[in-house]
């Protein structure tokens, strides 16, 4: 199995305006260093969870079987889907799961491609939160150690509201 980004996503997941409001910052000149937090807290979160936050294209490269689990869900559409590099239309989403596919077809040394769509077109309050917690953090703690204070672990941590959104695959 093999899964490629096509096209990355066309917005990023939180607005660096929604950042400098979270971080009462009314300036400008620590935008870039923001943007480059909110990067990085993304990439975490997508990675932690399986999910893609805002909407990017995919393609999947497998062996043909009957059911296919799409990788970072959630799946908004599909775009194409080949056989040995013949489309095919008679694919079906199992309808309680719209991450699957089923694929009609027998003959299970083709290669499947599956070129779809995936990411929350507007992000669940939780992962905003814990992207937010992230960045907050990231922007506070600059350096690698911090010397001379006790860690104690926020109850609601990043974790505790990304653990329900986790992809066990």
């Amino acid at each position: 199995m093999h899964l490629k980004v096509i096209t990355e996503a066309t917005e990023s997941a939180v607005s660096v305006d929604t950042v400098k409001d979270y971080l009462r910052i009314d300036y400008s000149d620590e935008d870039m260093l923001i943007q480059s937090m909110i990067g990085a807290s993304v990439s975490h979160v997508e990675t932690f969870i399986r999910r893609s936050l805002a909407p990017k294209t995919y393609e999947l490269t497998c062996e043909v079987s009957g059911l296919i689990k799409l990788p970072n869900p959630p799946v908004t559409s599909i775009e194409k889907v080949t056989i040995g590099g013949h489309a095919i239309n008679d694919y079906m989403r199992v309808p309680s799961e719209p991450n699957v596919l089923e694929i009609p077809c027998d003959d299970k040394n083709l290669t499947l491609e599956v070129q779809y769509i995936a990411g929350y077109n507007k992000l669940p309050k939780p992962i905003e939160q814990a992207v937010l917690l992230l960045i907050s953090h990231f922007y506070e703690n600059r350096e690698a150690v911090i010397v001379g204070t006790s860690v104690v672990k926020m109850p609601f941590s990043v974790e505790a509201l990304l653990y329900p959104y986790k992809g066990w695959f």
